[in-house]
């Protein structure tokens, strides 16, 4: 197996769990309004993994802002060096993914929480009956 391949591994894995975390986040936002009592208000439970779905998008954002930023500096401070797109310039610094990915973690752990709260209430919900 080449580097190559495993990195394609990684980006593959971690751009599908992105997709999902992003899926996630907003399915936890609908199923919040599902949940509004008779009056048409939300339990204030439920302010909770709505928050928590708003940061986790925020996050998703915040994480690929980051890259870019990262990346791009990094492009150009090599790019007046590199005769063309396809030259060598070297490898990149080793913490330039470490912000983008606590953005990728910390996105991960907030749709979690989300759902584990919506989950509880939705099982509460169900067998108060």
């Amino acid at each position: 197996m080449k580097l190559s391949d495993a990195w394609n591994n990684y980006y593959a894995y971690t751009g599908k769990a992105s997709e999902i975390t992003r899926s996630l986040a907003l399915a936890s936002l609908a199923l919040v309004w599902i949940f509004k009592d008779t009056n048409g208000q939300l339990p204030k439970i439920l302010f909770l993994p709505s928050t928590l779905a708003i940061l986790a998008l925020a996050c998703d954002l915040a994480q690929y802002v980051a890259g870019s930023i990262a990346w791009g500096g990094f492009a150009r401070s090599k790019d007046a060096a590199a005769k063309t797109l396809e030259e060598e310039i070297g490898t990149a610094p080793g913490g330039i993914n470490r912000v983008a990915t606590g953005f990728y973690v910390g996105k991960l752990i907030l749709v979690a929480g989300a759902c584990a709260v919506l989950l509880c209430y939705a099982a509460g919900r169900f067998f108060e009956s």
